[in-house]
Order: C-alpha cells, then structure tokens, then sequence
C-alpha cells in the first residue's frame, strides 16, 4: 500500500524526533493503529507553519498534535477524540511577574502559528495589555532566547517542559496558566485519507478505556511518582471558576449601578413631589388671597 505522510514537529514529549527517529504519544498511537490496520506510516519532519502549508497542499497526508482553531476547520478535517489536553504556561526571567497584568512592555517569545501564541495573544488583547511579541519556530528556541536574556517570559504548553528539567537558575515558572486546548490528528478536509479520521476515533476510543494501552503508559512515564499540580482537571475547573467570577463580578457591578441609579431616581422624585407639593400651596394662598381682597381674574384662551 502505499505510505501515509505524517507531519510530525518539535512538541516533546508529545510528539517529536531526534537520531534515533520519531517518538512521542501521538507516534506510539498512530505506529500501534498502523499495526492492527496494516497502515505503512511515513513520517516527514517539519516545523509547525511548514506542517500546516503541505498538509494543506496535500504533501502530507496527516498531522500529529493539532489544537482545533476556526482558521484550521477550514481547511482540515480533525478526529473526534482528543488525544492529549494541554494548557498555556508562561516562564519568565523576572521573579516580579506573578500575574497577567505583570507581562504589559515586556518581551514574550512564542511559537509560529501555534495553538497558545493564538490565546495568549488574544487574551491581553482582552485585558488591554501591550506587550512585544519574538517569534521563533520551535520552544528550545524560545527557551534559548530566554535563558540569553533576549526576551523577559516564554509562552509555551505546559507539556514541553516535562522535559525541560535544566531550564537554568534564571528561569523560572510563573502562577499564570491559560487556554486549556485538546490536540488531535487531522487530515485534509479534501484529501483522499480524510476517512483514516473515523478509524483512528474508534482506535483511540479504546485505548482511552484499556488500562494497558499507549495513552496510560505515557501517562506513567511522564507523570507517575511525581506529585503534578496543575493537572487537566484542575484547569478546566479553573477555568470554568474564572469565567463564573467573572459573570459574578459583571452581574455584582450591574446591580451595583442598577441600586445607584435607582438611590438617584428616587430622589429626584421626592424632590419633584416636594415641588409639586409647593406649587400646589402656593396657588391655593394665591386663590385665597384674591377671594379675600375681591380681585378677579382672567384666563386667555
């Protein structure tokens, strides 16, 4: 048969290549579905935009380890089931940066075309932060640039630093985490193994439910025996926290205009009745007055 293209880029552990071939999760699931479905896999190394540009000209005809984005789903078809979750993280050099608002003026070295550069970009974006963005084509480039002082913060997944054990004493890990975002094989959405898609969701459906299979012992590799704080569950519940304080602040800060509004209301009414009310008075003595001193009076229509 002949050979499925690949696109496989720099991702460790998740999927990545170095002199002894190709490895990573999303490389032991599809080696093990190649397996059992007689698929001959010719894996093809690129960076992350040059993966993007020949699957979308049919060079290749699948990709490891693609995040879902509107810009994406139009050109590639993806498979249902996720086969990793990751999240934003960012490192700095600056022991000053705790918290988002921290990273406004400095220099953020990010990943081309990728998932994470996207949302962080758009998050500041919504928290009116300006910022300078470095881009590079892969993380131990960002990471390079940031150990050399040429950049204050890295934006990368939280996956890649599982490897990363020696970032130097002048880099650290900072509290700010972001987009929670799965990862997925995609194909051409026109492309003649758009169908590959439907048996790869069957395939990785059960290796999710058989405790022995690839997803669980890469699991145990890289995180078995060691206490992991920020796990997937922890930041989608985070991130579901965030957007309800967030409802809860809007809806406080309405409520709390509304109750204004109407403190003000209310007394430029009782003002308006104590108007009235003396107006009133004051055209009941003037009455009075005429009725007492015989004075008439006259109306022109």
């Amino acid at each position: 048969t002949t050979p499925l293209k690949v696109g496989i880029f720099q991702n460790k552990p998740i999927v990545y290549y170095d002199s002894e071939g190709e490895k990573g999760l999303f490389v032991e699931v599809l080696d093990q579905i190649a397996a059992q479905e007689q698929w001959t896999v010719d894996y093809v190394r690129c960076e992350l935009h040059d993966c993007l540009q020949q699957l979308a000209s049919g060079q290749l005809d699948l990709m490891t380890s693609l995040g879902i984005t509107p810009e994406r789903l139009q050109q590639f078809a993806f498979s249902k089931e996720p086969v990793w979750t990751f999240w934003g993280t960012i490192y700095a050099r600056d022991f000053d940066i705790h918290g988002i608002l921290d990273l406004a003026g400095k220099r953020i070295g990010v990943r081309k075309e990728n998932n994470t550069t996207a949302a962080l970009k758009k998050l500041l974006i919504e928290f009116e932060i300006s910022t300078h963005y470095v881009e590079f084509d892969n993380y131990e480039s960002v990471f390079e640039a940031l150990r050399e002082g040429k950049i204050d913060a890295a934006a990368v997944n939280n996956t890649y630093v599982l490897n990363e054990r020696l970032l130097g004493d002048e880099v650290h890990r900072t509290p700010i985490v972001f987009n929670p975002f799965s990862a997925y094989f995609a194909a051409s959405k026109h492309g003649p193994h758009v169908d590959k898609l439907a048996v790869i969701d069957r395939l990785v459906k059960q290796f999710k439910q058989d405790p022995q299979s690839v997803l669980h012992s890469f699991e145990k590799k890289w995180y078995g025996g060691r206490s992991v704080f920020w796990t997937t569950q922890k930041i989608v519940f985070l991130s579901i926290g965030l957007v309800v304080l967030s409802i809860i602040g809007t809806m406080f800060w309405r409520n709390r205009t509304l109750l204004t509004l109407n403190r003000r209301l209310a007394a430029s009414l009782a003002e308006l009745q104590r108007a009235e009310l003396a107006l009133r008075a004051s055209e009941e003595r003037l009455l009075e007055a005429q009725e007492i001193a015989r004075l008439g009076r006259w109306e022109l229509d």
